[in-house]
């Protein structure tokens, strides 16, 4: 079975003196696992540099899609309200794989107590203001409609805090905001994404785009959009001399239309939003 070689493969390439639990997580950990799913892992070390990082492992017939996490920074993020929007979806993503996850290792017992901590986890609603932004609307065609559509996300987001869901950045998601889209204008983002993104000589693989991919290969172009959307977002905050702090600051679009982007990013841009 191909749980069993996966966690075969974690267990025998994974572990090392710092790695304190590793667990199955996502749509395998919910048995909904399929082929067309990465099997998602958290590995959760006792030191690191950085709190989350993220790589890739392929095995025979599958990948591990390993997320690699601090665990004194996990504790600490569980304990205490968050500051930001950022801090707020990062949290967020937490609470989420630790609800269904699957401990494939774990050196001392400590996973089962923040699973219940999630499990149990409660919003204070007054976080909302968090989710609350002062942005201009822009007025070129484009841009206003991603700052409405980023309205929209950001109204459905604090309805999901407020009913005690996870609030995250990624628009698929919230699939009552993406819109139907044709295989054509789908194929024809992806092209002109990809450029824009290889014109920024980015070395490391974003998994937005991997979730991308995933949608157009299996013909679902609403999700291709969505990830491509969320892929451009992050393509923008690389292109412009200044962005907001927070992601989901609509602010973005104002100062997007401001500044010459790239011919690829633009031209991606308007296929996304100009409708």
């Amino acid at each position: 079975m191909i749980l069993e070689k996966a966690k075969e493969y974690a267990l025998n390439n994974l572990v090392d003196d710092e790695t304190v639990a590793i667990l199955l997580v996502g749509a395998w950990a919910r048995g909904e696992g399929t082929d067309v799913n990465d099997i998602d892992v958290v590995v959760i070390k006792q030191y690191q540099l950085v709190g989350i990082s993220h790589i890739e492992f392929p095995g025979d017939g599958f990948t591990l899609d390993c997320w690699i996490h601090d665990k004194d920074a996990m504790i600490y993020e569980l304990s205490v309200e968050p500051i930001d929007a950022n801090a707020l979806t990062t949290l967020s993503l937490t609470l989420r794989f630790l609800k269904d996850a699957i401990v494939w290792f774990e050196k001392n017992p400590f996973v089962d107590e923040l699973k219940q901590r999630a499990i149990e986890w409660k919003w204070n609603p007054e976080l909302t203001k968090l989710l609350e932004f002062d942005a201009p609307e822009p007025e070129s065609s484009w841009a206003k409609n991603a700052y409405h559509e980023n309205l929209k996300f950001l109204e459905l987001a604090k309805k999901r805090l407020l009913e005690g869901q996870p609030v995250t950045h990624r628009r698929k998601d919230y699939p009552e905001l993406n819109q139907d889209y044709d295989e054509e204008t789908a194929k024809k983002l992806m092209d002109m994404t990809k450029a824009a993104y290889n014109n920024l000589g980015i070395e490391r693989d974003w998994p937005e785009f991997k979730d991308a991919e995933k949608a157009l290969n299996h013909g679902n172009w609403k999700n291709t959009v969505a990830s491509l959307k969320d892929v451009l977002r992050f393509i923008l905050r690389y292109e412009l001399p200044s962005v907001p702090d927070q992601l989901l600051d609509p602010k973005i679009w104002h100062n997007a239309e401001q500044v010459h982007l790239s011919e690829e990013t633009l031209t991606a841009l308007k296929i996304a939003y100009e409708y």
